[in-house]
């Protein structure tokens, strides 16, 4: 999903015909125009920053040069948690967190981290997938936010009930089972 289809979604949701017919066509943009996609584009890292940090991180699995030590700063990416590390065989070893590394007794070739995400551009591929988080959801909570910055309070508190009852319905349990009952 692609930062630009987050905004011209939301600008739908939000009113802002003049914001999609500029995102669509990439037509002129009138100073107003610019200054609502500008807003949105903030709006919408602040969104993505704060559901990262809080409910929904984003984790990549790496492959890495074989050793016993991951430092942080060879990583694509920017590491805020090291969630499993894998030998040559694909198995999961232990591993020991330091400051600027992590160490293993064997050598690893795989790294599982949870990291921050960049400041996204118009044109960016946002690292969520689909399955992690809905585009829909993510204009939601956009345009929560893009309607609070325009002091649309009851509409921006109609968005955000939206936006949080999404999250919480990614963040339950899935595939929950009640065990049978006997009466016997």
């Amino acid at each position: 999903m692609t930062v630009k289809d987050i905004l011209k979604k939301s600008a739908t949701l939000s009113g802002r015909e003049d914001v999609v017919e500029y995102l669509s066509s990439n037509t002129v943009a009138t100073e107003e125009t610019n200054y609502a996609v500008n807003a949105m584009l903030r709006l919408l890292n602040m969104v993505i920053s704060e559901l990262c940090a809080s409910f929904v991180p984003m984790v990549t699995i790496e492959e890495i040069d074989a050793t016993d030590t991951i430092k942080y700063e060879n990583l694509k990416k920017t590491a805020i948690e090291i969630v499993r590390v894998f030998d040559q065989s694909g198995n999961e070893i232990p591993f020991k967190v330091y400051y600027d590394h992590a160490k293993t007794q064997s050598i690893c070739t795989k790294v599982e981290y949870k990291f921050h995400p960049q400041t996204y551009a118009i044109n960016d591929e946002i690292d969520y997938s689909e399955k992690d988080i809905s585009e829909t959801l993510l204009a939601i909570g956009l345009s929560a936010e893009f309607a609070l910055s325009e002091g649309d309070f009851d509409r921006a508190c109609s968005l955000h009930e939206r936006y949080v009852e999404g999250v919480r319905a990614i963040l339950r349990p899935k595939n929950t089972k009640i065990k049978a009952r006997s009466w016997a």
